[in-house]
Formats: structure tokens, sequence, C-alpha cells
């Protein structure tokens, strides 16, 4: 994933600079900061499909970020604990199209966005370093983010030797093998062609 972990430290200190209106306005700065972040991910030759994320992220952003009414205390830790469940709404299914085409796996690192971010806010810190750090925090759980997806048409894929396995015994030296990849839509057969006629099918 092609993403400029420099450019969303400048975003996050721009935010930490400026003086939203109200827990809405925040919220949207955050996910368009974080969005405009994403816009350069790329999975191998192919790209995830945003549209509609950055609303979803402000919104997990935009309940936390809301006033706590009297006589209600506000739960600390809660706009940090909003921030890992926000980068994890906006990595949720999202389609990836391209050359190779899946959706994502979803983000494991968002899950350590809320303490890393805690501890940012309990350590003696400048602006700058905070930015520096937050955006870190963010774009370290980002780098998690996985997808699924099916090798274009054409695609040799390698072929693993099992017989070790299996128990079965290694092939001698002198024995050469040839592969073979068959793909018909979704199915993908893996061919070993060895001497003497023996063909093994691996799926």
């Amino acid at each position: 994933m092609a993403l400029d972990a420099g450019a969303l430290e400048d975003a996050v200190r721009a935010i930490l600079a400026a003086s939203p209106a109200n827990a809405t306005e925040a919220a949207n700065n955050w996910a368009g900061a974080y969005d405009d972040y994403c816009s350069g991910a790329m999975f191998g030759a192919s790209t995830p499909t945003l549209t509609g994320k950055r609303a979803a992220f402000a919104s997990t952003l935009a309940a936390a970020f809301a006033p706590v009414p009297p006589p209600a205390v506000p739960v600390p830790g809660t706009p940090a604990a909003a921030f890992g469940a926000a980068v994890a709404a906006y990595w949720t299914a999202v389609p990836v199209v391209g050359v190779q085409s899946g959706a994502t796996n979803g983000c494991p690192g968002s899950a350590s966005v809320p303490a890393a971010l805690v501890a940012l806010c309990v350590a003696p810190s400048t602006a700058d370093l905070f930015a520096a750090g937050f955006a870190a925090a963010l774009h370290a759980a980002t780098l998690t983010v996985t997808a699924t997806v099916s090798p274009p048409s054409g695609t040799v894929l390698p072929i693993t030797d099992i017989r070790a396995l299996l128990g079965l015994p290694e092939p001698r030296p002198a024995r050469s093998a040839r592969t073979l990849v068959l793909r018909d839509g979704a199915l993908v057969a893996a061919v070993v062609v060895v001497p003497h006629g023996t063909v093994a099918f691996l799926k």
C-alpha cells in the first residue's frame, strides 16, 4: 500500500491548530485527513474502492466527540477508542479492483490505536511530537490491512512439493518436473508433470 505517513502527519498538525465549531466539524476534519491519506493505498497493482468510507469514519468519531449532557460523566479514553473503531470501520469489506480483484479482510492493527493515543495524551509532548505520534499510530495500524484477491487470468502460480509433509519419499535428483497452471473462472488447478507419465494435481 502506497501510503504517505508524512502527509498524514502534516494533516494532523493542521487539525490540531484548527478550532472546529462543533463535534461534527471536528469529526469531518479527521475523516477527511485519513481519507486523503488512504487515497494512495494500493494492493499490488489494484486499488481499494473507498467510496463512502470517509462518512463511516466521520460518523464513528462524531458520536464519541459529542458532548455528554449532565448528569452523565464522560468516559476517559472514549475519543481514543473511537479512532480505533473508525479505522476498523473504514477498512471493513472494502472492494479491491484492478488487475487483482477482491475485498479487504479488515484492519487488525486498529485494536492497537486506542492504547497508542492514550499514551500520547498522558506523556509530556509538544504539538509537533504529538502530531508525529498520532500519525504514526494510524499509519502503523493501516499497514496491517490485507485483502483477499483473485490472481489475474494467465497467472503462473508457484507449486509446493508436499511429499515430505505426507511422508512420501523425495524425488530422485535425476528426475525433473514441469508445472502447468490451469484457470477457468474461480477454479485454479496446478498440475505437476513428471517423467514416465505420472501426473499429480494440486488445488
